[in-house]
């Protein structure tokens, strides 16, 4: 019978014993860098976070639109439409208990009526952090914009705004 003498094995008290599976750590994922990035690429990159049961809730796909109609208005003139979302999309999305939830946002700045060049302005991309207060309620919102100039035309998000030129004739 062989036996090992464990008596004199350090033992870090401070440490807690378990026998559950460790915790997998949320990977350092290489952020893309191309700013032209259509949205499924992105889509493959937001998904890997929410495998991780540590990692903040990541929403899977761009926020793009305040509504659906929206984003219907904008489907002939977005290649990558199908894999963008609507702000209540992202905020009724499952949680899935976690305490922080993020969204990256890629919108419009300004109304295409009236500008010969509306589809080769850029989009703006910013993000938003969610964070479920402690034992209170309500939640605490931050929101990051890594370009925060103002555009140099007001810009009219409401539901009225800005109409896609493929349905411009129903718009009337």
């Amino acid at each position: 019978m062989n036996t090992t003498d464990i008596s004199h094995t350090p033992i870090d008290q401070n440490k807690p014993f378990s026998t559950a599976t460790p915790q997998l750590q949320p990977p350092r994922l290489k952020v893309p860098r191309n700013p032209k990035i259509l949205a499924p690429r992105l889509s493959h990159y937001l998904r890997k976070y929410n495998r991780y049961p540590n990692a903040p809730n990541v929403h899977p796909n761009p926020i793009s639109f305040p509504t659906g109609q929206q984003k219907a208005n904008w489907a002939a003139s977005l290649p990558d439409i199908t894999h963008r979302d609507t702000y209540p999309v992202w905020w009724r999305r499952p949680k899935h208990n976690k305490t922080c939830w993020l969204g990256f946002f890629s919108t419009w700045t300004a109304s295409w009526v009236g500008d010969s060049q509306w589809d080769t302005r850029p989009w703006h991309a910013w993000a938003v952090a969610v964070l479920k207060l402690r034992n209170e309620l309500g939640k605490c919102i931050i929101i990051y914009d890594c370009d925060p100039r103002i555009p140099s035309e007001p810009c009219d998000l409401s539901a009225s705004a800005p109409v896609s030129p493929a349905r411009a004739d129903e718009a009337d």
